[in-house]
């Protein structure tokens, strides 16, 4: 079973998914960053904003899932039950869901997760002991909700055992199995020999999620995007356990300009990484203007030019940018910065409202 990519998006657990999708996982995996202290207003505020930008996956909750918090695992900002509740009043457009480790959550948490609406549940449990996921696998099926099966630390096994473990979750429901390289340490080679195997298996969707501790997190993405995977996990300014996770807002500019993703707005991605997440994401940051340079091809020296023209004409000097680098690559002329500012100035160009700032509640946004 594939994963829904409508423009008019409507729960997706029924529909196809042609191409990837982004998995936005900050609010689970980024929380512990912040040792699992994401507040109900924290998740409305980020989740609102993510849904906002276009996202159409967003996970949320305590890093260890549902029922971590009280089991010992690291004492969250707040309940499960606030969480989703936030999530339920933030999240107007995307599918939204929770984490779940068998012998952490209960089947009471699954049955919570469906009560307020949630569209999906991702079970997590280590790929050697996989069975342990099937009930928990059963019941959110049963509940209603869409299914993912994260193998967890899947490196433990052969690629061949990795594609037998996928077709055998597919068997207990699962819509969508996803590649886990929790430690970071995989390499793209391994990672298309992990999803070629799990694709003669069987005809499960497939999904990744990795980590950046050898800095191949986004290559490992890519690869796994080559290889069919449809829904692929990042975060913004790569705010995750560990090393952290593929950077969302660099993933969103790879993918844009392979034509996928154009859904999200990737300026306003660039917007909520720098003002909601860098302030917390300790020495790791990400510069969106040296994205819009790599997604643009815009050479860094022509930058104090290019950004006086944006001031001048009180524009965002990244849109300017691109429409630079549309006409040239190799130089800024004058002549043609100031016929492209009056160009967007004029209003010929994409307008985009800001992100509001940590200090703003999603209900003085007037986002719900």
């Amino acid at each position: 079973m594939m994963l829904a990519n409508t423009a008019a998006y409507t729960p997706s657990v029924l529909a196809p998914l042609p191409t990837v999708d982004i998995m936005e996982v900050t609010l689970r995996d980024g929380s512990y960053v912040v040792g699992f202290k994401f507040t109900a207003h924290d998740t409305a505020l980020i989740a609102s904003t993510l849904d906002r930008v276009g996202f159409r996956w967003i996970e949320i909750g305590h890093g260890l899932g549902m029922h971590a918090s009280s089991t010992g695992k690291g004492e969250a900002g707040a309940s499960d039950e606030e969480y989703l509740a936030a999530a339920a009043e933030a999240i107007t457009h995307a599918e939204w869901g929770v984490f779940l480790i068998p012998g952490i959550g209960r089947a009471t948490d699954i049955k919570l997760a469906a009560q307020y609406k949630a569209s999906f549940l991702r079970v997590g449990c280590d790929i050697t002991d996989m069975d342990a996921a099937e009930p928990c696998v059963r019941l959110a099926k049963d509940e209603g909700l869409f299914v993912s099966f994260n193998a967890m630390k899947s490196y433990a096994v052969s690629a061949g055992d990795f594609g037998r473990f996928a077709a055998k979750a597919q068997s207990w429901g699962t819509d969508i199995v996803c590649l886990v390289d929790s430690a970071g340490c995989m390499y793209p080679a391994e990672v298309r020999g992990y999803l070629q195997a799990a694709r003669i298996e069987s005809d499960v969707a497939l999904g990744f999620h990795g980590h950046d501790n050898l800095s191949l997190a986004m290559a490992n993405t890519l690869q796994a995007v080559e290889c069919g995977a449809v829904l692929v996990d990042s975060s913004l300014q790569g705010m995750g356990r560990s090393a952290g996770n593929a950077v969302t807002e660099i993933l969103v500019a790879v993918l844009q300009k392979q034509g996928l993703v154009q859904h999200v707005d990737l300026n306003a991605a660039m917007d909520a990484g720098q003002q909601l997440i860098a302030p917390r994401n300790g020495s790791r940051a990400i510069d969106p203007l040296a994205v819009t340079a790599g997604y643009a091809r815009f050479h860094s020296s022509f930058m104090p030019k290019v950004e006086t023209y944006a001031r001048r004409y009180g524009l965002d000097v990244r849109d300017l940018i691109v429409l630079l680098c549309k006409e040239s690559q190799v130089d800024a002329p004058d002549a043609l910065l100031d016929r492209l500012s009056k160009q967007l100035a004029a209003g010929h160009g994409p307008q985009r409202e800001d992100v509001p700032s940590p200090a703003h509640s999603p209900a003085q946004a007037g986002w719900f």
